[in-house]
């Protein structure tokens, strides 16, 4: 329980913090980039982008990009954890 509560708070934590640094470094709608790299589902976040009236193309590329980034970062992380 324990540890499921911990990685939930660390991928939130991690989630705001990008968001808003990208939201601020590119000078786009915060809420959008909080969207955009929140945990959560393509589909789930898609329809909470279109409910929303935000980017929803935006939205999805980027959860497609970071789910693409773990699956490729994780066997690197596994290693070292080892």
């Amino acid at each position: 329980m324990n540890a499921a509560l911990a990685i939930v708070t660390l991928q939130i934590g991690v989630s705001v913090a990008v968001g808003f640094a990208a939201a601020a470094t590119l000078s786009g709608d915060t809420i959008t980039y909080l969207i955009s790299y929140a945990p959560g589902g393509l589909a789930e976040m898609s329809i909470i982008a279109v409910a929303m009236q935000l980017e929803a193309a935006f939205v999805a590329l980027n959860h497609l990009l970071r789910l693409t980034l773990s699956l490729l970062i994780a066997p690197l992380l596994l290693r070292f954890v080892k």
